[in-house]
């Protein structure tokens, strides 16, 4: 019994391998077959206000998106674009494809339909894709190239090939381009409307492997990066100054210079390139998760603006603007109070994870902070009599950290103007 047992059992087993070998060659079949298929797209216009599908339109088979913007061009200026790059039969492991895109479609208004308008094929993914001054700025692998509107294609006016490694992003703000590098930030660029040129004209002095980018002001950029920092760039005001001075005068100093006669460098920190200026980094925070993305925006209609950002796995924070310099004291003061006083649960320093891939610094950490609720009263008390020295109770300082969170998640109330009786009753009285 038990030698016919174990032939059972072996030969049970013989057929689950084979099984196995079975399904996995049906499926190599199954993939091989459609390897070159394995990429579905379309696009989809929304109506925000009714939440309902106004229109879709299916991407050919094997086409994938990777960049989307809405366009005008001065050549057409009452027709409205949606310009797609896309790719062909991409493999994701080597980033290769059978063909690279540039698609635009014409965008009826009245009942939201997209049609094809032109097709222009590039040598490499377009990973971004945005309008400037009537024409269309479009990145290239390392290229910034600028096109117009043609009469079968796009075509080319100009471009700069001397990024590092891939475009990721791109804003525009006036003459100037800011563009972000996936390992190497951002990039403030001129366009040079008489010589037909894009010069690099500041970067920043540390690598950042950018994901995320949002232009704050003319001279200012806020960058996450996919090892959880969140970044804020400015241009130095003089700087800027003379950057636009030399834009109105016409002169030649914007342009890069070789330090090395190497032909194939790039504008960056570790070829023979120079630019004129460098960006200053104010604000420096690590969130410790993969930031996706980033953009100014209120939360609340009619609240403060905040800096908000999302990380890879769910997360939604906001950098809310202190202006006060008597609140910025106070936060200052509790954050270092509370560092004192909260111990993480594995030992590490609240400012050493906070200035992981580098020093924290213009940001107040208010996850710690608002840590004091956890506190029993006694140290509360003991917290409040080092922020107060009139009435150190708990309550103050509770009472300044739900006013920090109301002017992100509530609009302010504003105070009721007297009516027309209640002054003149004010006045005699």
């Amino acid at each position: 019994m038990e030698v016919a047992d174990e032939k059972s059992s072996e030969a049970k087993e013989e057929e689950r391998k084979q099984l196995a070998e079975s399904y996995a060659r049906q499926r190599k079949a199954v993939d091989e077959k459609n390897a070159s298929h394995h990429w579905a797209s379309c696009l989809r216009v929304v109506d925000l206000r009714g939440h309902q599908t106004v229109s879709t339109k299916e991407m050919e088979k094997g086409t994938g998106c990777y960049s989307i913007c809405l366009c005008t061009f001065l050549s057409r200026p009452n027709m409205r674009f949606v310009v797609v790059g896309t790719a062909k039969e991409m493999d994701p492991v080597t980033r290769k494809a059978a063909a690279y895109f540039i698609e635009l479609y014409s965008f009826n208004e009245e009942n939201g339909s997209l049609s094809l308008f032109e097709k222009t094929q590039v040598e490499a993914i377009p990973t971004a894709v945005c309008p400037f001054q009537g024409k269309l700025l479009v990145g290239i692998g390392k290229t910034l190239r600028l096109y117009d509107l043609g009469k079968k294609k796009l075509v080319r006016k100009c471009e700069n090939s001397q990024f590092a490694t891939s475009i990721y992003s791109i804003h525009t703000s006036g003459q100037r381009i800011y563009v972000s590098d996936v390992s190497q930030s951002v990039f403030f660029c001129v366009y040079r409307r008489p010589e037909n040129a894009i010069t690099v004209v500041a970067l920043d002095s540390v690598p950042r492997w950018v994901t995320s980018t949002e232009l704050l002001d003319h001279d200012t950029v806020a960058c996450g990066d996919r090892f959880g920092n969140v970044s804020i760039l400015r241009l130095r005001a003089e700087h800027s100054d003379a950057i636009s001075d030399q834009e109105q005068r016409g002169t030649d100093h914007l342009a890069l210079t070789k330090l090395d006669g190497k032909e194939d460098g790039w504008t960056g920190r570790e070829s023979g390139f120079s630019v004129p200026y460098k960006l200053d980094c104010l604000v420096n925070f690590h969130v410790g998760d993969v930031i996706t993305s980033i953009s100014k925006s209120t939360v609340v209609s009619g609240a403060s603006e905040v800096l908000l950002y999302t990380t890879l796995f769910g997360g939604i924070g906001a950098l809310l603007p202190v202006i006060l310099k008597e609140d910025i004291i106070f936060l200052k003061k509790l954050e270092t109070l509370m560092r004192n006083y909260v111990r993480p649960l594995c030992g590490h320093d609240h400012l050493s994870y906070r200035s992981s891939y580098g020093l924290a610094q213009g940001v107040v950490d208010g996850d710690l902070c608002e840590q004091y609720w956890s506190l029993d009263f006694v140290k509360q008390k003991e917290i409040a009599s080092e922020l107060f020295s009139k009435d150190p109770h708990p309550s103050e300082v509770l009472k300044k950290l739900e006013d920090f969170q109301e002017s992100i998640l509530f609009v302010p109330h504003m105070p009721k103007m007297p009516t027309e009786s209640q002054a003149s009753s004010q006045g005699s009285s």
